[in-house]
């Protein structure tokens, strides 16, 4: 069994999906994902990262076609 890591740090998130913390720190202020912080340690939710690439692609892949 395939256990999935539940967040990722900040600093993975070019690795991990492709996008930019930039990216990431825009998509938080305007309330699609949560940055959590630990100390000097930020990190994303995977199931937030998941939801918002499901939601662009449908609105620019013509999923809803």
């Amino acid at each position: 069994m395939r256990v999935e890591p539940i967040y990722t740090r900040m600093f993975k998130v070019q690795d991990s999906f492709g996008v930019s913390e930039d990216t990431v720190r825009r998509w938080a202020k305007r309330g699609l994902v949560t940055i959590y912080r630990r100390g000097n340690c930020s990190a994303v939710r995977n199931d937030e990262m998941r939801r918002v690439f499901e939601a662009s692609c449908g609105a620019k892949c013509g999923a809803d076609e």
